[in-house]
C-alpha cells in the first residue's frame, strides 16, 4: 500500500508539472547575479535562460557597493570603478544587447542602501573607507566612529538615505545605467532601512549625524534622546520613511522622464515593513511613483502564497503591477511546489512571477 501510494503521488505530480499552460503574455523573470566574465558565457547563459522559457531578467547591476560594469559615476566619487570579478570587460553591454537579442527584458537590480558585508577599511576604495560619514548607524552605536554593522543582515553595512549627498550618488548611478545601457526597467532592492528585528529603540537606525542634526533643526529635539514613548518617536519614524519616499519619488521621476519601468522590492506584511524596515510602500503606490512591485514571497506553500498576495493587493494602487517574487527553489521547495504557486498567481491575476534564483532553477 505504501509503495502504490508513492506511485499515485509521484504521478500526480508529474500530471501537475505538464498540465501548466504557457502564458506567453505573463511576464516570467528571474533574479540573477551574473558570474560570466566573457561574451561567449554571457550569451550561452542567456540561450539557456530563452530555453527555459523566462522572458525577463533581473539583473544584478549594483551589489555590495560595486557596479558590474566601469563607472564613470564611482570614479567622480572616488570609489571602486568596476566589481574586480569583471575587469577588462563590461558585461552589462552585453547582457542587454544580446537580451535585447532574444526578446529578452532586462530589468536592473539595483541594491540601493546596502554596500555589502566586507569591512570598510579592507579597500580604500569602498565606498564606506572614502565617506565614512555616510555609514548607517543605530542608537546604541550613535556616537561611535564608522557605520554599524546590521547583524540580521549578514553582518553588512548601509548607507543613510537621509543624507542628500547619498541620495544624489545613486540617483547618479542609475542615470548613468539608464543613458548608457538603456535598459528596459530598474528593480530597486533594500530600498528601506536595515531590518530593526527588536522593538528596544537603542537597536532602531537612522542615527547618523546628518539625521540627527537635520531631525532637530526640524522639531528642536535629538533623536538619540527620544525613546519609543516618547511623541516625538513617531516623528522621527516619519522622518526615517519619508526619506526612502524621496528616494523613491526621484528615481521614479526620473524613470517617467526616461520612459524606463521602475519597480520596487517590498516586504508583504506593510505594517511589518513600516515598523522594523521604515518601508513605506504604500505611498509609493497611491501616489503613483512607481510602476510595479516584486515583493518577497519567503514560502513554499500555496495558501500561504495567497494570503500574501492578498495583503499586498488590498494596500496598492489598482495602477501599480503586480509581479510576485518565488522562492521555492531557493527554498528548497519541490517543483510542484512552485507550479502550484504560478497556478496561485494566475488566480489572482498577478501580472507574472520572478523566481528566486536562477542558480537555483532546474
Amino acid at each position: 500500500m505504501k509503495q502504490y501510494s508513492q506511485e499515485a503521488i509521484d504521478e500526480a505530480n508529474m500530471a501537475i508539472k505538464t498540465s501548466l499552460p504557457y502564458f506567453e503574455s505573463e511576464l516570467k523573470g528571474t533574479w540573477i547575479r551574473p558570474t560570466e566574465t566573457t561574451k561567449e558565457q554571457v550569451i550561452a547563459t542567456l540561450d539557456n535562460i530563452k530555453a527555459k522559457g523566462f522572458n525577463a531578467i533581473f539583473l544584478e547591476t549594483y551589489f555590495h557597493g560595486k557596479t558590474i560594469f566601469p563607472s564613470q559615476t564611482m570614479n567622480k566619487y572616488g570609489f571602486t570603478v568596476q566589481n574586480e570579478l569583471f575587469e577588462d570587460f563590461d558585461p552589462l553591454a552585453v547582457w542587454v544587447k544580446e537580451a535585447h537579442k532574444r526578446d529578452i527584458k532586462i530589468h536592473i537590480w539595483f541594491q540601493s542602501f546596502y554596500v555589502g558585508n566586507q569591512a570598510p577599511e579592507e579597500s580604500a576604495s569602498s565606498i564606506l573607507a572614502v565617506r565614512p560619514d555616510w555609514g548607517n548607524k543605530t542608537k546604541k552605536y550613535a556616537f561611535s566612529k564608522g557605520a554599524t554593522k546590521s547583524v540580521s543582515e549578514h553582518n553588512g553595512y548601509f548607507i543613510d538615505p537621509a543624507n542628500p549627498e547619498v541620495q544624489d550618488f545613486l540617483l547618479e548611478l542609475i542615470e548613468e545605467i539608464i543613458t548608457s545601457y538603456k535598459p528596459d526597467g530598474i528593480n530597486l532592492d533594500y530600498i528601506r532601512y536595515p531590518n530593526a528585528s527588536s522593538a528596544s529603540d537603542q537597536n532602531a537606525w537612522g542615527f547618523t549625524e546628518y539625521a540627527r542634526n537635520d531631525f532637530k533643526q526640524l522639531y528642536d529635539v535629538d533623536p538619540v534622546e527620544l525613546t519609543t514613548a516618547d511623541v516625538h518617536w513617531y516623528d522621527w519614524n516619519q522622518y526615517r520613511r519619508d526619506n526612502i519616499t524621496n528616494f523613491v519619488r526621484k528615481v521614479g521621476n526620473l524613470g517617467k522622464e526616461k520612459d524606463v519601468y521602475i519597480s520596487t522590492v517590498i516586504f508583504p506584511d506593510i505594517a511589518s515593513a513600516l515598523s522594523t524596515k521604515q518601508q513605506d510602500w504604500r505611498t509609493w503606490s497611491k501616489q503613483g511613483y512607481i510602476d510595479g512591485f516584486t515583493p518577497l514571497f519567503l514560502t513554499y506553500d500555496s495558501k500561504m502564497l495567497a494570503s500574501m498576495m492578498s495583503d499586498v493587493e488590498r494596500v496598492k494602487s489598482e495602477d501599480t503591477q503586480l509581479f510576485a517574487g518565488l522562492f521555492v527553489t531557493f527554498m528548497g521547495g519541490a517543483p510542484e511546489d512552485l507550479i502550484r504557486q504560478i497556478y496561485q498567481t494566475r488566480k489572482m491575476k498577478a501580472n507574472g512571477v520572478i523566481l528566486f534564483d536562477y542558480a537555483h532553477t532546474t
